[in-house]
């Protein structure tokens, strides 16, 4: 009875050793810009590994129901944990009303560190478990990132536990991919049979890792004629959150916001986009048509319009004249720090447009 996919039989028929769980975020039940059961798409993530009896569960700790599908499990298979332990990494955006898995009440956070990612716990008992696996430094220096990543965790191949602690030297690859990181760390530690060079293999991993590693269109940060410029995908409302969570960590000043719009009938996905917009307060708000629709665009930016010092740019339909049109408003904005994110074509318009940007100032 699950809508799309058949997630069991999946399961019963490939009978795997591992099940890894990144989270599980509302934004990801929209089909066409209409959310869809979240409860069916938590059953549907909970069967790829219900049936398990031998193996290991990988899975966040800091997502409740990602946590709460390793809690239901531990009786029957080995479960790893990560999770963020920072003070250095906070949600700016308003908080979320996140129900506990187990009694459907509200959740109590001390700490969210992106969206229903944090430190929960409910009146029920049920409560964050604490991770094997843990992100405990996250440093910002110039162009890359230095993290550490440290716990003891269960593997698989030699059944016992192995102990991890790395510092490495990542690229500006966007927050998410901060628990990317750590999550393709604990997997890694679960089945390596290559216990004694672990650590060395990790870290020596992480340092080589570039930007060819990112899909098209996704968000990056580079300089553009004196200006930090953030530009990237960011289709749903958790992916425009992490672009502005990351745009806020670099900026020393006031924010202009290019925002590409959503479609006809992407209703839910402007009302997110709208918690993002506001938790980054931008000084500017530059709205433009992001998908097919020059009129529904600019219904949305009726709907801000009277929030923020906005303009709106109706610009038709055409790649070409968009792409040119992004530019140019990046090249004449006054602002030190310039966020240009939402909806739109990954190729053929976010990709295309960081590409002539850096082609054009790479010698700057």
């Amino acid at each position: 009875d699950i809508e799309h996919g058949e997630p069991d039989n999946v399961q019963r028929l490939v009978n795997p050793i591992g099940v890894t769980y990144t989270n599980i975020s509302r934004e990801h039940t929209q089909v066409l810009g209409v959310k869809k059961s979240f409860k069916d798409y938590v059953k549907a993530k909970t069967l790829l590994s219900q049936a398990m009896t031998k193996g290991v569960i990988i899975t966040n700790c800091d997502d409740p129901n990602t946590a709460y599908i390793g809690l239901n499990k531990e009786d029957d298979v080995h479960v790893n944990y990560y999770g963020f332990e920072l003070d250095s990494l906070e949600d700016i955006f308003e908080s979320p009303v996140v129900k506990c898995p187990h009694c459907d009440k509200q959740l109590s956070y001390s700490k969210y560190y992106m969206n229903q990612r944090g430190i929960y716990s409910c009146e029920c008992g049920f409560k964050r478990p604490e991770p094997n696996l843990k992100l405990t430094r996250f440093e910002t220096q110039d162009d890359k990132w230095l993290i550490t990543i440290e716990g003891r965790v269960y593997n698989y191949i030699i059944d016992k536990d192995l102990d991890i602690n790395v510092t490495m030297k990542v690229p500006i690859l966007g927050i998410h991919n901060l628990y990317n990181i750590l999550c393709s760390t604990a997997v890694y530690a679960t089945f390596t049979n290559d216990m004694e060079n672990a650590n060395e293999k990790i870290e020596d991993y992480f340092n080589q890792l570039d930007f060819t590693i990112l899909p098209p269109g996704r968000f990056e940060i580079f300089e553009v004629d004196g200006k930090l410029v953030g530009i990237g995908q960011g289709d749903n409302g958790d992916a425009l959150k992490v672009n502005a969570l990351l745009m806020d960590l670099y900026s020393d000043g006031e924010v202009e916001f290019i925002y590409n719009t959503p479609d006809e009938y992407e209703e839910e996905v402007f009302e997110d986009h709208k918690v993002a917009i506001k938790g980054l307060n931008p000084a500017h708000l530059v709205v433009v048509p992001g998908r097919v629709s020059v009129t529904k665009a600019e219904e949305y930016y009726n709907q801000i319009k009277d929030e923020y010092n906005s303009d709106f740019y109706p610009v038709k339909y055409d790649f070409e004249e968009r792409i040119n049109n992004l530019i140019n408003l990046i090249k004449k904005s006054q602002y030190k720090y310039i966020l240009v994110s939402g909806c739109g074509e990954e190729q053929l318009v976010w990709d295309e447009v960081k590409r002539r940007l850096k082609e054009e100032y790479s010698g700057q």
